[in-house]
């Protein structure tokens, strides 16, 4: 499985100018594809919380929804708004904030531990904020690509 970090749906969904955008759709295009994707509760949050800015509550809603559906990714822990936080060692959040990781970047790693034992890899945009911080292999949409 491909954990699939926050700043690749942000991109597709805000920076279409980016000098990415062309390699992150080619990604989200073979993910669709795939259909071996997923992506965290904490993500999904992520990205609620930065289109919101952009977004009337009814768009923001409709992005939670059908999230999962338009990428053709899993949310876990399973994403409703009925639903409650995953629950998270602190412990373990903690442990990644002392490998210099930012308290964001510690509890996606340690809800990717906890909740998603499948994923094996994480593409992210931020590789160098990873290098040596995780057993996860890391690559960016680019280096994924075939």
């Amino acid at each position: 499985m491909i954990f699939i970090d926050s700043n690749v749906f942000i991109i597709d969904l805000r920076y279409h100018r980016d000098k990415n955008f062309r390699a992150n759709q080619e990604f989200l295009e073979e993910i669709r594809r795939k259909r071996d994707g997923v992506t965290g509760l904490v993500n999904l949050l992520e990205v609620c919380g930065i289109m919101s800015f952009s977004l009337n509550a009814d768009q923001l809603f409709e992005l939670f929804v059908h999230f999962p559906r338009h990428y053709s990714v899993e949310v876990l822990p399973y994403a409703s708004l009925e639903g409650k936080f995953p629950e998270v060692s602190l412990k373990r959040i903690f442990e990644y904030i002392s490998r210099k990781i930012s308290f964001g970047d510690a509890l996606v790693f340690s809800s990717i531990e906890e909740h998603m034992p499948g994923v094996n890899k994480i593409v992210t945009w931020d590789k160098s904020h990873f290098k040596g911080k995780t057993k996860l292999k890391v690559l960016t949409p680019r280096e994924y690509l075939p």
